[in-house]
C-alpha cells in the first residue's frame, strides 16, 4: 500500500486555508497550468511520503511514531507564505508553508531516518512544512497576480499525528488512516 506520515490539520485551520485557495482560484493566470486544486477535507501537513510499504513497516512505523510522540507536547505553527515546487518559474505544486519549528524539524528527521531505515526509499530535499493547495498538469510560471491576494493571519496547534494509507483513483486520491495519536500520544 502507499502509505505517508502527517499532521491532520485542525477544522478552522482547513476552512482558513480553502477560503484562500478560492481566492486563488480566481486568477485567470492558473487556467494555462491546468491546476487539479486539493480538497479541503485532504488538506494535511505531511512529514514523509513513504511509498510502497509492507503491513509490517506500517506497523513498525506506527510503534515508532508512538514512542517518538509519547512526550512530545502539540507543536504551535502558522502560516509563513505561498510557494511554488520545483520553483515559481516552473511551478509544478502550490503551497503555503507553514513556520518550521525546531520540534517540527527534529521529528520530520527522526520520521525521515526511520522510514528508510524499513526500507522506504531516501528523500534528499530538506524538509520544508507546507500545505498543498494545487498540482499543475502544465508546470510553469506563477501568474502575478497571486501575490495580492493576502495570506490568512493564521496560525493554529498540531496535535493528531497519522499514519495514512493513499490510494489513487480517477476521482482523486482516498486517504485512509491506519494509525493515528493525539500529542502526546499515550
Amino acid at each position: 500500500m502507499r502509505a505517508f506520515i502527517a499532521f491532520e490539520l485542525p477544522a478552522e485551520a482547513r476552512d482558513a486555508i480553502a477560503q484562500y485557495q478560492a481566492r486563488l482560484r480566481g486568477s485567470d493566470g492558473f487556467r494555462r497550468l491546468a491546476p487539479k486544486w486539493v480538497a479541503a477535507d485532504l488538506m494535511h501537513l505531511t512529514l514523509r511520503f513513504l511509498g510502497d510499504v509492507t503491513d509490517a513497516q506500517a506497523e513498525a512505523l506506527a510503534q515508532f511514531l508512538k514512542a517518538r510522540t509519547a512526550s512530545l507536547a502539540a507543536i504551535d505553527t502558522a502560516l509563513v507564505r505561498l510557494v511554488a515546487f520545483p520553483s515559481q518559474r516552473r511551478a509544478r505544486v502550490l503551497a503555503l508553508e507553514l513556520r518550521a519549528d525546531p520540534e517540527l524539524i527534529a521529528l520530520a528527521s527522526d520520521v525521515s531516518t526511520e522510514a528508510t531505515r524499513h526500507g522506504s526509499p531516501g528523500d534528499s530535499r530538506d524538509y520544508v512544512p507546507h500545505v498543498t493547495l494545487a498540482r499543475f498538469r502544465r508546470p510553469g510560471a506563477l501568474p502575478r497576480d497571486v501575490e495580492s491576494v493576502a495570506l490568512p493571519d493564521q496560525s493554529w496547534r498540531l496535535t493528531h499525528l497519522a499514519l495514512f494509507s493513499s490510494s489513487l483513483g480517477p476521482a482523486g486520491p482516498q486517504y485512509r488512516v491506519l494509525h493515528s495519536c493525539a500529542l502526546p500520544c499515550d
